[in-house]
C-alpha cells in the first residue's frame, strides 16, 4: 500500500514564499539599477555629441575671423558680451591683391521666448533664463540682420553669471565673447577670442536635476 505524498506545510509555506520575494526583490533591484546605468548612459552620449556638434560649428564659423570686422555686444544686459558680429577670411585674391571674405555675420544668445533674466524658470521646465544661440548671416550685406537671415543653432545655458541653475547651486556660468583686453573691438594686442558657454541636457536618473557640459574654445584672429 502507497503511502499519501507528504503535503507542504503552513510554515514550509510562509518560508518559500519569503524567500521568493526576496530573490524577486532583488532581481527587480537590480533590474532597475541596470535601467538607470542605460539611461544614464544615453543621456551622457546625447550632451557629449551636442557639445561636439556645438563646437565643430563653432570652429567652422570663428576659426578664420577677420579682427578689423568683431564687434561684440552685450543686448542681453548681463554685464558681459553675447553677441558677436564678424566676417570669416575665405581666402586671397592675386588678381585684385584683396582678402576674400565673407558677409557679415552675428552668433547672438537669445533668451528662449518667455524667459526673462529674474533667476527663475517662466515656462516651468527648471532651466533658469535659458536660450538660444542664433545664428545670423547678412545674405544681401545691407548690414541689417532679418528674421529671414537667422537659423537656431543650438539651445543653452542662459547668460547670466550670477543666476542658479535648477538643482545645481550657484555654478558662475554663462554664455559669451571675450577679447583679452575686455573690449568691445580688438586692439593690436588682441591676438584671439575667447568663447564659453555650456549645454544643459534633462537628467533621466533624476527628476529634478539637469546635466551640463561647458564648452570652452580659443580662435586666432586674423589681421587681414
Amino acid at each position: 500500500m502507497k503511502r499519501a505524498a507528504r503535503s507542504f506545510t503552513l510554515i514550509e509555506v510562509m518560508i518559500a514564499g519569503a524567500l521568493l520575494v526576496s530573490v524577486l526583490s532583488l532581481a527587480l533591484g537590480l533590474f532597475n539599477n541596470y535601467s538607470n546605468v542605460v539611461r544614464d548612459g544615453v543621456a551622457t552620449t546625447d550632451l557629449e555629441m551636442r557639445v561636439s556638434r556645438l563646437e565643430s560649428l563653432l570652429r567652422s564659423e570663428l576659426q578664420s575671423v577677420q579682427a578689423g570686422s568683431v564687434v561684440l555686444s552685450d543686448p542681453n544686459a548681463v554685464g558681459f558680451f553675447t553677441r558677436i558680429d564678424f566676417r570669416r577670411v575665405t581666402g586671397f585674391d592675386a588678381g585684385t591683391n584683396t582678402v576674400r571674405v565673407t558677409v557679415r555675420r552675428r552668433l547672438d544668445f537669445e533668451l528662449e521666448p518667455g524667459e526673462t533674466r529674474s533667476n527663475a524658470s517662466q515656462d516651468g521646465d527648471r532651466y533658469i533664463d535659458e536660450g538660444l544661440l542664433v545664428l545670423y548671416e547678412d545674405r544681401d550685406d545691407d548690414g541689417v540682420f532679418a528674421p529671414s537671415e537667422r537659423v537656431v543653432i543650438a539651445t543653452l545655458v542662459a547668460s547670466d553669471q550670477e543666476e542658479y541653475v535648477a538643482g545645481l547651486g550657484n555654478v558662475g556660468i554663462g554664455w559669451g565673447f571675450a577679447l583679452a583686453s575686455g573690449g568691445a573691438t580688438p586692439v593690436s594686442t588682441d591676438t584671439s577670442l575667447n568663447v564659453n558657454g555650456c549645454l544643459l541636457g534633462p537628467d533621466p536618473v533624476r527628476a529634478t536635476g539637469v546635466r551640463l557640459r561647458t564648452v570652452a574654445l580659443r580662435f586666432a584672429l586674423r589681421n587681414a
